[in-house]
């Protein structure tokens, strides 16, 4: 299956874990609807932290959802298609994009929608900024075993 990207939000947050600092970072590309026409755009404004369960436990990977939204931009559903590692994402995964808030593209009438989006969760560099340079990188890779 082909996906075209069409935007990256990132933010950064930072843990110390066993007295070592460890940068983590969530990115959100959303992926193009099928029939290319998009009525709400992610909010570039939202900032989601890392998941400490994840952190605590080193584990970084890709996901992506089929998220369903009404037509006044609210999450209706969120249902996980497919995840490296397989089954680590889905929770917390999930409750990101059910918070996530969505904003309506212009020039468009607000409609439901169903979308599928793409979150990477990165760990590791020694700064913020190689933290997102590491998630931009991972983002743009396959996200299939």
């Amino acid at each position: 299956m082909r996906y075209i990207l069409l935007a990256g939000l990132s933010i950064v947050s930072v843990f110390n874990a066993q007295g070592k600092t460890l940068y983590g970072d969530v990115r959100l590309t959303e992926v193009q609807p099928p029939n290319g026409q998009v009525f709400w755009k992610p909010d570039a404004e939202h900032k989601s932290r890392y998941p400490v369960s994840l952190a605590r436990k080193g584990i970084a990977g890709c996901a992506i959802f089929k998220v369903n939204l009404d037509a006044q931009g609210n999450t209706e559903s969120v249902v996980l298609l497919r995840s490296i590692p397989t089954a680590s994402l889905s929770r917390p995964g999930k409750k990101i994009l059910k918070r996530w808030p969505w904003s309506l593209a212009s020039d468009t009438a607000p409609q439901a929608e169903e979308k599928i989006v793409r979150l990477d969760f990165c760990l590791g560099g020694q700064s913020v900024d190689e933290a997102q340079a590491r998630c931009k990188v991972q983002a743009s890779l396959s996200c299939e075993a």
